[in-house]
C-alpha cells in the first residue's frame, strides 16, 4: 500500500507542479472532449470549467482512498482537513512559482471534494469488509457448540430394531 501511495504522490506532484497547464495551451489536449460536449449543446467555456472541475475531483479521489487505508481509525476524521491543506498548498505553489498555471479557490474546493469522496469510499469499503469478516455485531461470527458429552447424550440414535439393548458406540 505504501508503494501505491508513493507512486500516487509522484504522479500527483507531477500534475500539480507541471510548469504549464496539463490540458495544453488553450485546452489543446482536451479539444476533442470540448467538441463532444459542444455537440451536446454545452458552450465551450462551461464545458471547459466542467471538465477541469471533474478532473480535479478525480485527481484527488485516490489520495483519500489511500490515506484511509494507511491511517488508523482515529486519524480518518482529519482527512477532509488534510485534503483542503494539500490542495491549498498545491494552489499556493502554483501561484508563487508557476506563472503559466492558474491558482483558484474553485480548484481547492474541487480537490478537497475529491479527497473527501475518496476517503468516504475507502471508509465504506473498509466498513463493508469489516462486517463481512467480523459479522454485523463487530465480533467474529461463530457457531456455538455444546460439549461433546452433552451432544452424545442428547442425540437420538435411530434404531432398526425394537430391542432395548444398548448399542455399541464406535
Amino acid at each position: 500500500m505504501i508503494a501505491l501511495a508513493v507512486i500516487y504522490i509522484a504522479g500527483l506532484g507531477a500534475v500539480l507542479l507541471w510548469p504549464e497547464r496539463v490540458d495544453g495551451p488553450g485546452g489543446a489536449r482536451i479539444r476533442w472532449l470540448l467538441d463532444l460536449l459542444a455537440g451536446w449543446g454545452v458552450d465551450r467555456t462551461s464545458a471547459y470549467d466542467l471538465l477541469e472541475s471533474a478532473a480535479n475531483v478525480a485527481l484527488f479521489v485516490p489520495g483519500g482512498l489511500l490515506l484511509v487505508a494507511l491511517l488508523s481509525f482515529r486519524w480518518r476524521w482529519w482527512l477532509p482537513v488534510i485534503g483542503v491543506a494539500l490542495s491549498t498548498a498545491a494552489e499556493v505553489a502554483q501561484y508563487l512559482w508557476l506563472p503559466d498555471r492558474v491558482a483558484s479557490s474553485a480548484d481547492i474546493v474541487a480537490n478537497a471534494a475529491g479527497f473527501t469522496i475518496g476517503a468516504l469510499l475507502g471508509a465504506a469499503v473498509g466498513a463493508a469488509l469489516h462486517r463481512r469478516h467480523h459479522g454485523a455485531g463487530g465480533v467474529v461470527a461463530t457457531i456455538p457448540s455444546a460439549p461433546a458429552d452433552q451432544l452424545a447424550a442428547s442425540t437420538p440414535v435411530p434404531s432398526s430394531t425394537s430391542s432395548t439393548a444398548p448399542r455399541a458406540t464406535r
